[in-house]
């Protein structure tokens, strides 16, 4: 509008009312001085205001502010009534942005069941190993809609996923039928900026507040799953199941995929070290194919001692929970930091060199509480992974069968090949045992 104003197209803009203009005292009156620069007047239907007279900007300044001072009322009641429903365990969706439910009759979510199939697949094949940009491009060349539901020019919907989209199905609570509430909030009534909730409000936790489309334990596993795959220390490749699983016991390098023969008949994929060839001393653990790895996968699951490995996990559960060191370390950090922060408050007139000996007191402590709270954060982890590991193979078949890609994940932490024709599995419970192949 400005812009039209300024190449000459507009001569008087007529308003309804000043709050219809803007609800910023500051950004109404800066508007109106450029406009009255260029000759081009502004006029109220309401106040009756026309800016080009010479009352006009003092008038406009009061109406504005009013303006303003209503709109932060009108949101600081809108906030408090969203708030207050919150509270109640009362709750809406973004249904148009938001895969696999719908709106119901009582205002509560229903699972579309067409959407929730997509969504069991993406859990399903992110279990198995893939990574987000694999289930990407595969939901793109099926053609399956994004949850936003956009359509093209010719009136198509659009399969434009991306991988930041995945990561927010896969954690979100909603999907396992609870419902965390005030995940974000609005900064302010005038910019109306969201931002993330670290604390700074009330977070709501509604337990089986809906249907649910994944079942909670499977919604922790992928949880799980995503924590070990945000290691710094681990690159996860989604190129098959058994990247960044399978490692060499001579140099301890990843087995990588391999094909022999790709342009004739006798073409044949083999898993071998990827630094086979790579060091001075060339690698004598063995290739491998894939029915190998699983069959061996397969033996070393059928010798587990169900019963003694689940005693062996439930133990190592209550022993981790016990474990309240790092809890009472936080306390105990949390504090001291506290009596150095009130000390340097309330002697604001201190030498510069006791401030020197606080700050560098500070920062030392804040180091070990960092610290610490890593520590806290592994041994939650530690405990997730056991109860995770107990589930999945409390729920296996007496007798397994096949090859399952997904207890493949879930279990093992890595599978190690021996020269010796012989595989030692290690799994995220911490048992470990050796088959040969």
């Amino acid at each position: 509008m400005i812009t039209d104003a300024k190449n000459g197209k507009i001569n008087m803009i007529i308003t309804k009312s000043v709050s219809r203009f803007a609800r910023n005292t500051v950004d109404s009156i800066t508007t109106i001085r450029k406009l009255k620069e260029i000759g081009v007047g502004v006029i109220f239907e309401k106040e009756n205001i026309n800016t080009l007279d010479s009352t006009g900007e003092l008038l406009l300044t009061i109406m504005s502010s009013l303006a303003q001072e209503e709109s932060r009322s009108i949101s600081e009641n809108v906030t408090w009534g969203i708030r207050k429903r919150m509270s109640d365990g009362k709750y809406s969706l973004g249904y148009s942005r938001f895969l696999g439910f719908e709106k119901g009759k009582d205002g509560k979510p229903i699972i579309n069941k067409e959407e929730a199939e997509i969504v069991k697949r993406i859990y399903r094949e992110y279990l198995e190993g893939k990574s987000t940009h694999q289930i990407v491009s595969e939901l793109e060349a099926d053609k399956i809609p994004t949850p936003a539901k956009k359509v093209d020019k010719d009136g198509n919907l659009m399969c434009n996923w991306r991988p930041s989209t995945i990561i927010s199905i896969l954690a979100n609570e909603k999907y396992k039928g609870d419902a965390l509430l005030q995940k974000t909030y609005v900064t302010d009534f005038l910019s109306h900026k969201a931002k993330k909730n670290n604390g700074e409000l009330s977070q709501y936790y509604i337990k089986d507040s809906h249907e649910a489309i994944i079942p909670p334990e499977e919604w922790e596993m992928v949880q799980v799953e995503t924590a070990r795959r945000n290691k710094p220390s681990y690159k996860h490749s989604g190129a098959t199941v058994f990247s960044s699983k399978v490692v060499c016991g001579d140099c301890g390098a990843y087995y990588g995929l391999k094909v022999w023969h790709s342009t004739d008949k006798y073409r044949k994929t083999i898993y071998q070290c990827n630094h086979k060839f790579k060091r001075t001393e060339k690698c004598s653990t063995p290739n491998l194919s894939e029915e190998r790895i699983k069959q061996a996968f397969i033996d070393s699951l059928s010798q587990l001692d169900r019963a003694q490995v689940l005693e062996d996990c439930n133990l190592a559960i209550e022993t981790l929970r016990n474990d309240d060191t790092s809890e009472v370390r936080v306390r105990r950090l949390n504090a001291e930091i506290e009596v150095v922060v009130e000390l340097v408050k309330k002697n604001p007139n201190m030498e510069q060199v006791e401030i020197d000996a606080y700050v560098t007191k500070y920062e030392d402590l804040v180091k070990k509480l960092n610290a610490e709270e890593h520590r806290l954060e592994s041994k939650c982890a530690a405990i997730k992974r056991v109860e995770v590991f107990a589930a999945n193979l409390k729920n296996l078949e007496p007798i397994i069968a096949e090859f399952s890609p997904r207890l493949w994940n879930l279990l093992l932490e890595k599978a190690i090949v021996g020269r010796d024709d012989t595989i030692k599995f290690v799994y995220y419970s911490g048992i470990e045992n050796t088959v040969k192949i």
